[in-house]
């Protein structure tokens, strides 16, 4: 079965500015419209493909979004997932090309749309393998985003049904972070001596932790 071009959506510089003009600081991004001649993104659906070719295509945008993720250009990578979503909603990776998509929202400051990826994940993919990963995600949202018991429903949820997960530390350092914030030292103290010490967030569970002793003392 072919697909033909003319009846797949093409992306716009319109359309990108409808998904990312939520930003925070919108008018620091550089934003550019796409030159269809040279744009793989745009290319690959100006013309007839199968499902099998679709696939291809997405996979390969997949993996420059990857890489450029990587190399934090996020709003080139959310270009290139933007473009896999649009023509090929029905991607057996979609729920990677959201999460990551919505991992560059975050990295963007774009917390609101990084949020509505994300639970469109969780409602749309109930079946991923990335819902430990999404509900972090929504963890580290709200708490940039100061809404501290809001972003605690998250961390109890992840600690209640995913705490064998490699997120959990990451997760209880947040946590942690959000007690120190709110002045309950002693659930923060709880909370970041349970990270362990091989993970990337025990040194910085300790710095706290040291913060928090210099102030019982003064």
């Amino acid at each position: 079965m072919k697909f033909c071009s003319q009846n797949l959506p093409i992306l716009s510089f319109c359309f990108l500015v409808v998904i990312l003009g939520t930003a925070r600081n919108s008018s620091a991004l550089q934003i550019a419209p796409l030159d269809s001649n040279k744009t793989f993104a745009v290319s690959i659906i100006q013309q007839e493909m199968t499902i099998e070719e679709l696939e291809a295509a997405a996979r390969k945008l997949h993996k420059s979004a990857t890489k450029k993720f990587k190399r934090e250009a996020y709003w080139t990578s959310s270009v290139d997932l933007i473009a896999v979503l649009d023509f090929h909603p029905g991607f057996t990776r979609s729920d990677e090309i959201t999460y990551l998509l919505a991992n560059c929202f975050y990295e963007m400051g774009m917390y609101e749309s990084a949020d509505k990826m994300l639970r469109h994940l969780l409602k749309t993919y109930s079946k991923t393998l990335l819902v430990a990963e999404a509900i972090l995600g929504l963890q580290k949202i709200w708490y940039q985003k100061n809404d501290y018991q809001t972003s605690l429903k998250f961390y109890k949820a992840l600690e209640s049904h995913y705490s064998d997960q490699n997120g959990i530390d990451e997760s209880r350092y947040y946590a942690g972070q959000t007690y120190f914030q709110l002045e309950e030292y002693n659930l923060s103290l709880s909370i970041l001596s349970r990270i362990k010490q091989k993970s990337d967030f025990y040194p910085f569970g300790l710095y706290t932790i040291g913060l928090m002793n210099l102030k019982k003392k003064t």
